[in-house]
């Protein structure tokens, strides 16, 4: 299916069936095609909660307003973003530098620019998280969207 297609049919779906499974498999591949969004740097500063089990999930229906989707759904995913992309950067690009995609020095002027754009900055990291958390779940509702 192509993305303008996956695009056009995806919608804000209310009701879920609630015998509806997913595999530990098909929860890792989501993950796996949502770290594929874009982050500031490439810092990748998500992180990914699925909440499976039905007792969770009806736990954080009170959280999420009322919301029974919530309960019903096979898995809820917390996308969270984190703060400190500045000072994890080096080790999150390490295996791109490993892996020949980025040269030491490319690394370390990352680092250096990140660190500089970011540290002592609450302000600023806190919109980059949200916005590299908000790109990760869009990402991933792609991603499930594709697998029907």
């Amino acid at each position: 299916m192509s993305i303008k297609a996956l695009i056009e049919q995806r919608i804000s779906c209310n009701y879920f069936d609630a015998s509806f499974s997913l595999s530990d498999q098909q929860i890792a591949e989501l993950v796996s095609l949502a770290t594929r969004a874009p982050s500031a740097y490439n810092g990748q500063n998500w992180r990914f909660i699925a909440v499976r089990t039905p007792e969770a999930r009806q736990a954080m229906v009170q959280i999420a307003c009322g919301q029974q989707k919530v309960a019903d759904a096979a898995v809820c995913f917390v996308v969270c973003g984190r703060l400190d992309l500045h000072s994890q950067l080096a080790q999150t690009l390490a295996p791109s530098c490993a892996a020949g995609i980025l040269t030491p020095d490319l690394l370390q002027t990352m680092v250096h620019y990140a660190t500089e754009a970011y540290q002592d900055q609450p302000g600023l990291q806190r919109d980059e998280a949200i916005r590299s958390a908000s790109l990760a779940g869009m990402t991933l509702m792609l991603a499930a969207q594709g697998m029907r």
